[in-house]
């Protein structure tokens, strides 16, 4: 894990490791904000929602930094506004990926590479499978699996870009204040 959850709220962080710590927040919420600028807003159409769901899966599985829920429900809400999913879709999947990821935090951090992508892999095609049921139900038809099987493979080959950026912003400052 890169920072103990309680460090963290304790306050025992050096200035840099807070500085450090409230660049990924911001990052979270910018590639969060990124992704819906994008969103389509036609209704039947599933939305590719791989960015926040790799910047959650990121956050919490292998860097295990604290998340508010009100954040994580605020920004699933937000998606079920600009993607026309019923109401509460979305927060729903990113609520339960945070308690599943937060699970496996202490396995995931331990992993290489190749097995935490793989794991994402599968939470993603889970997730895209559960909002592609939450449409069908919703709006009472089958809507075509083209959507699933794209935004699945966007997501997934998405996830070393995501993943990079958050190792970008973590090693951008120096890891203690007496490397300065």
């Amino acid at each position: 894990m890169f920072y103990n959850k309680f460090m963290f709220i304790s306050g025992s962080l050096s200035s840099i490791g807070k500085i450090r710590v409230m660049s990924v927040y911001a990052l979270f919420i910018l590639l969060c904000l990124s992704e819906l600028a994008f969103t389509p807003t036609f209704h039947g159409a599933p939305t590719s929602f791989s960015l926040t769901l790799g910047s959650l899966f990121i956050f919490i599985a292998l860097f295990g930094l604290p998340m508010p829920l009100i954040l994580i429900m605020v920004i699933g809400l937000l998606t079920d506004l600009f993607s026309s999913a019923p109401l509460g879709l979305f927060t729903l999947i990113y609520i339960a990926l945070f308690y599943v990821s937060g699970r496996q935090s202490t396995f995931l951090t331990t992993q290489s590479f190749p097995v935490v992508w793989i794991a994402y892999g599968l939470v993603l095609l889970i997730a895209q499978i559960l909002i592609w049921l939450g449409y069908s139900f919703y709006y009472e038809s089958g809507f075509s699996t083209y959507h699933l099987t794209m935004d699945s493979f966007y997501g997934f080959f998405a996830f070393p870009f995501i993943y990079s950026l958050y190792h970008i912003v973590l090693y951008a400052f120096p890891k203690e204040e007496e490397d300065l």
